[in-house]
């Protein structure tokens, strides 16, 4: 079986933009592609060129060199008013327009379809109530734009470009003024049409873990300018992920997907246990800056701190634990662990209160 044909294709592509009458190239050398159904994540540092590439694509600022092809043509050949038939644009520009409904909005995606006069037709208020519809936005058909929250508005964006029909959706940081649940919800979201209505689908993000969760393929750029395109897992395994974020402050755990702070010189501590408790534990003894192990040894080391659950059916408030040098520590809480901790590296005269030191078992 043949492998489909990409909606989106990228071949020697570089890109940038001009100052003071210099060219200053952004990537270079980019060959990658998008297929029908896919939904892509793109990520890269601050400046590395995520929004210039969706202006490129979008052909709103030109490439210095290689070509951008979609859906078989080339970009750069097609009409104005076929490009909108085949390729819609969610900016993070924030819309407020007075007196304009969100079913309005959503209907002025239809201009590359309704001709010189713009009158909407039977077929053309279908594709908005469908495009509404696919957002969960159908509520807010009656509503003025202004009045919408920053969720709101970008679920009538995206259905705005819905209703161009497009074969690919480019969106630039979509989920950037949103709350935790709602940029769950806006990715899921985006995830499902694509799967649903075959549309191809790259968004920028700053947001790896959703990116890692949800995502077919990232796009990532790298350090040096160019771009690597991958399935998540495979730019974890190769260690891509966490030459791209990894810094002297913050480390990547190429077993869970997250970034946690670099951990201290001499800060080791040994947590065993597959509880709920445990993992919270060993997350927060990561967040204080300890490399957590299960290893006993001290690999030639201080030995590391050991730190535990306590399973005592009738001593439910001290149920957090610390053995150091042969004495056993237990606490309330683990913001009560973690401090005293900080104070035992620190040598603060006010940690935090915990119950007496007894002999360790």
């Amino acid at each position: 079986m043949a492998p489909p044909e990409p909606v989106l294709s990228l071949s020697s592509l570089e890109i940038g933009y001009r100052a003071r009458r210099r060219r200053r190239v952004v990537l270079s050398e980019v060959s990658v592609a998008l297929d029908r159904g896919e939904f892509a994540c793109l990520l890269g540092p601050n400046g590395a060129g995520k929004s210039t590439l969706l202006r490129t694509l979008s052909r709103v600022q030109p490439s210095f060199a290689g070509t951008v092809s979609l859906d078989g043509d080339e970009l750069d050949g097609l009409t104005s008013e076929d490009l909108a038939r085949r390729l819609a644009v969610v900016l993070t520009d924030r819309v407020q327009i007075a007196n304009l409904s969100a079913y309005e909005l959503v209907g002025l995606g239809r201009f590359p379809h309704t001709g010189y006069f713009g009158r909407l037709g039977p077929e053309d208020h279908t594709t908005i109530e469908w495009a509404m519809e696919a957002t969960q936005s159908g509520h807010l058909a009656h509503r003025d734009v202004t009045e919408l929250s920053d969720g709101e508005r970008q679920r009538v964006m995206i259905a705005r470009a819905l209703a161009q029909e497009p074969k690919v959706l480019l969106l630039d940081e979509p989920t950037a003024f949103l709350d935790l649940p709602s940029r769950i919800e806006l990715t899921a979201l985006l995830r499902r049409l694509a799967a649903e209505r075959g549309l191809a689908i790259l968004m920028t993000t700053h947001d790896l873990d959703l990116a890692l969760r949800t995502a077919d393929v990232l796009w990532l750029i790298t350090e040096d300018g160019s771009l690597e395109s991958g399935a998540p897992e495979d730019l974890v395994l190769n260690g891509l992920l966490e030459h791209a974020f990894s810094s002297s402050e913050v480390a990547f755990d190429r077993a869970t997907g997250h970034f946690t702070p670099t951990p201290h010189p001499g800060r080791r501590a040994r947590v065993t246990g597959d509880s709920l408790e445990h993992h919270w534990l060993r997350q927060a003894l990561l967040r204080s800056g300890f490399d957590v192990t299960e290893d006993e040894s001290g690999d030639g080391e201080r030995k590391p701190i050991v730190c535990g659950v306590t399973s005592e059916a009738g001593d439910p408030v001290d149920r957090w634990w610390v053995t150091t040098n042969n004495e056993e520590r237990r606490f309330t809480s683990l913001a009560d662990l973690t401090r005293w901790l900080s104070g035992q590296e620190s040598d603060a005269p006010h940690a935090p209160p915990a119950t007496e030191a007894r002999p360790a078992p």
